[in-house]
C-alpha cells in the first residue's frame, strides 16, 4: 500500500480544455516494450492505447509543444501550454530520444528536440554514476499536444510509467532498478485507488519506496497524475 498525503491547496484555474483522440488513424507496428505492449493487449480497441504506444514506439517526447518564448512568469508557461493545446500552432516533427553528456561528461542526459525542455531547462532523466532521476512524467502525447486519458487516472498512470521505462532504457536501465517512485495527483478521493492500482501493478513485484501527495494544480487540469522515479543502475542484479 502506498502511502497517502492530502495537501488542501487554492482551487485550480478554469482551463479550455482540447479534445483527445482527433486526427487521422494509421496503423502502428508492433509494441516491443513490455509496458507497451500491455496497454495494448488490455485495451485492444481503444483508439488512445494505440496512439499511445505510436508515440512511446517512435522514442517522442511526451511533453507539450510550446511558443519560442523564454519568459519565467508561471502565467506565461500556462497560456503557452493552452495555445499548444488549443491547435494554434503546429506541432514539430517527432524526434526520438537521444542521450548527452553534460557537466564535464559527468552527467549523462536523456531528452528530445521537444522546445518544452528548453524552454523550461530540463531532461526527461538524468544520471550520474549509478543514479537515475526521471522528470515528472505525465499522459501527453507530442503529436498531437492533448492529454490522453482524460478522465482516466488509471490509464494515465499505466501510460506515464510506460514513459517512465522508455527514459530508463536509453541510458541502459529498467523498472527493476526502480528504488523511489512519488506520484503528485490532483483528486485522492477520486483517483487514489486508481492510481495505486496501477502502480502495484507495474512497480508490486520491485516494491520501491514511494509517496503519494495531492496537489492543488498540475500544469494542465486534464492531468490526473504526475510520475517522478527514481533508479540504481544494477539494483536489479545487486541484491
Amino acid at each position: 500500500m502506498l502511502g497517502h498525503t492530502s495537501n488542501e491547496g487554492a482551487a485550480s484555474p478554469h482551463y479550455d480544455k482540447g479534445e483527445a483522440g482527433s486526427g487521422p488513424k494509421s496503423p502502428t507496428a508492433a509494441p516491443t516494450t513490455p509496458l507497451a505492449r500491455t496497454m495494448v493487449d488490455e485495451h485492444p480497441a481503444d483508439a488512445d492505447a494505440r496512439r499511445a504506444v505510436r508515440f512511446t514506439e517512435a522514442g517522442d517526447n511526451l511533453q507539450p509543444h510550446l511558443q519560442d518564448s523564454r519568459s519565467s512568469s508561471l502565467d506565461s508557461l500556462h497560456r503557452t501550454y493552452d495555445a499548444a493545446l488549443e491547435g494554434r500552432e503546429a506541432p514539430p516533427a517527432a524526434s526520438g530520444f537521444h542521450v548527452s553528456l553534460t557537466a564535464g561528461g559527468r552527467l549523462e542526459t536523456v531528452s528530445s528536440s521537444a522546445r518544452w525542455e528548453d524552454l523550461v531547462g530540463y531532461s526527461r532523466a538524468a544520471k550520474r554514476g549509478p543514479f537515475i532521476f526521471v522528470s515528472g512524467t505525465s499522459a501527453v502525447d507530442q503529436a498531437s499536444g492533448r492529454v490522453l486519458y482524460r478522465r482516466d487516472a488509471y490509464k494515465q498512470t499505466r501510460l506515464a510509467f510506460t514513459i517512465v521505462e522508455r527514459a530508463l532504457e536509453q541510458v541502459g536501465s529498467c523498472m527493476e532498478d526502480v528504488v523511489r517512485t512519488r506520484l503528485f495527483v490532483r483528486n485522492l478521493r477520486r483517483d487514489g485507488e486508481a492510481i495505486s492500482r496501477a502502480h502495484g501493478e507495474v512497480l508490486g513485484h520491485v516494491k520501491p519506496a514511494s509517496s503519494m501527495v495531492e496537489v492543488s494544480r498540475l500544469v494542465h487540469e486534464d492531468i490526473l497524475v504526475l510520475v517522478e522515479v527514481d533508479a540504481i543502475l544494477g539494483s536489479v542484479n545487486s541484491v
